[in-house]
This record gives structure tokens, C-alpha cells and sequence, in this order.
């Protein structure tokens, strides 16, 4: 069985501008939102019933500011207004989530200019304050980075988090 994550829909308070910002940072493409505020309700009508009209996709892309991580993978930033009450905690603050990636030495370099560039903070261990220092764990590169939103940001070359094969 081949299993790919297909999306991931990214909480927010400013779409467009949390997006851009994390684009910019990791040099892929994307795309802002439509601008439109249809709620999840209409939405949801026009996609269970199978309509893939254009103004249901021009829908669709209205609710969300859209970032092309890899052929395989987009995040999808929405307004945490517009997620519905069930999803939504009972508090009306945005969700703070950890999202982490993994690339090559070369981009990591070019990953740390883009932050420098973007005037953001970054740190070596995730936690406390921002020291701007990269980590050397297990041999390759990461660092960690906040959001406009507060979500954490991680970026590394060689992964902690998966057995080696």
C-alpha cells in the first residue's frame, strides 16, 4: 500500500499573510486566497453533492490560501473563523500546532538566508527565547521558528523522528 498525505488544513487568523510569509521562507510556490467569506456550510452543500463546477472550486479556493510544499503535498491555510464549531475548541483562539520538514543540506542554507532576510527569529532548541543558533543533532542541521499565528516551525536535514533503515 502506497499511503501519501494529501493536505493539511493549517488554522489561522490572517491566511494570506501567514502563507505568504512561510512561502517566502521555504521558496515554494502558493497561492492567496480568492478573498471571498463563503462559510464552511455552502461549501460543504456543493462539495458532498459532487459539484465541481467552476464557481464551486472558485468557492473553495475562496476559504483558503494555498501552499505547493511538493508534488504531493499542500497546506492549506484557513481562517480559523470560517472551520465551523465542529472542529473549533470551545476558545476562539487559533489552535497552536507543530509542523516540521525535513530538506537537503543546500536548502537548509537557503531556508536559513530566507528567515534571516524575513527578519525572523529563529532557535536552535525550540524552546525559551530565540537564539538564531542551528542545531546539530545527530549529525545534520535544524531550527525552530514561530509563526504569525504562533504555530512552530521546524526545519531539519536528518530526521529524529523516524527509525533508520
Amino acid at each position: 500500500m502506497n499511503v501519501q498525505l494529501d493536505h493539511v488544513i493549517v488554522p489561522s487568523g490572517d491566511m494570506n499573510a501567514s502563507a505568504k510569509l512561510l512561502a517566502e521562507i521555504l521558496g515554494v510556490r502558493w497561492e492567496p486566497s480568492g478573498q471571498g467569506s463563503p462559510g464552511p456550510t455552502s461549501l460543504s452543500t456543493s462539495f458532498s453533492s459532487g459539484d465541481l463546477s467552476e464557481a464551486a472550486e472558485q468557492e473553495y479556493r475562496a476559504q483558503r490560501a494555498s501552499l505547493y510544499i511538493n508534488d504531493s503535498l499542500t497546506l492549506d491555510f484557513v481562517n480559523w473563523s470560517w472551520l465551523g464549531p465542529f472542529v473549533k475548541a470551545e476558545s476562539d483562539s487559533v489552535p497552536i500546532n507543530h509542523y516540521c520538514f525535513r530538506v537537503s543540506d543546500d536548502d537548509f542554507d537557503a531556508v536559513v538566508e530566507r528567515i534571516k532576510k524575513a527578519g525572523v527569529k529563529f532557535s536552535g532548541t525550540g524552546v525559551g527565547e530565540p537564539d538564531d543558533k542551528i542545531n546539530t543533532r545527530l549529525g545534520g542541521k535544524g531550527l525552530y521558528f514561530t509563526g504569525p499565528e504562533g504555530h512552530a516551525w521546524e526545519i531539519l536535514t536528518v530526521s529524529y523522528a523516524r527509525p533508520k533503515t
